[in-house]
């Protein structure tokens, strides 16, 4: 069964190359014995990409990402439909798996492999390769800075819901609508991007296994 979607999200205080950059490539073992690091991706039957990725410094969400744009970029597309996916970690090791599918327009992504369709959405490939490049330009799946807060810390902007243009559809409303409390007033409509942020908001990475929580992060 597929997991719960896919993590979020969009900033940290920490930097992801913080200690060293991670290494950005095809997979490859660091020694004899030891994980492997770097990114592999295969083709799915409904055209869309499993993209795994694979760290010891920094996030792999933001690797698998970036390579995600990278490939759609790499053939042709404009755009990249964000599917959903998982992250495991050990001490010293984090892994991601990311669904992706190269698309030529904007529009919100019609299929999502996650159980919350609300979090799957449409990233703009350029917008995703500037920001998730480094604060260099040069280090690809690393996020790059993107404000200071009150307490004058940089705060890194990446991962899944990083080059957002375009949510998934709103879920449908029920026929029947629930009956409305008195003296409570009506619900302003909700722009798309408010709701994205939301929605990714809400999938934010928990500890422990909690699959309500949409993201599953292995302790």
């Amino acid at each position: 069964m597929w997991p719960s979607l896919l993590m979020v999200i969009g900033l940290s205080s920490m930097p992801a190359w913080a200690s060293d950059a991670p290494y950005y490539g095809p997979m490859k073992p660091l020694s004899l014995f030891s994980y492997e690091v770097g990114y592999k991706d295969n083709l799915q039957k409904d055209g869309s990409y499993r993209i795994v990725a694979s760290v010891r410094s920094g996030q792999a969400i933001d690797m698998a990402v970036y390579r995600a744009a990278e490939l759609a970029g790499q053939l042709g597309y404009s755009h990249v439909e964000m599917l959903g996916g998982s992250e495991s970690a050990t001490p010293g090791y984090r892994s991601a798996t990311l669904y992706a599918r190269p698309s030529r327009s904007a529009a919100a992504p019609t299929t999502c492999r996650s159980k919350r369709p609300h979090t799957c959405y449409t990233a703009d490939v350029r917008q995703v390769l500037r920001t998730l490049s480094g604060p260099d330009g040069l280090q690809p799946g690393v996020a790059i800075v993107d404000h200071v807060d009150r307490y004058g810390r940089s705060v890194y902007r990446g991962g899944y819901g990083a080059g957002a243009t375009s949510p998934a559809p709103p879920v449908p409303i029920p026929s029947r609508a629930a009956p409305a409390l008195r003296g409570v007033p009506a619900a302003l409509p909700i722009d798309p991007q408010t709701r994205l942020r939301a929605a990714l908001q809400a999938a934010r990475p928990v500890q422990g296994r909690d699959q309500k929580q949409g993201w599953t992060v292995s302790d």
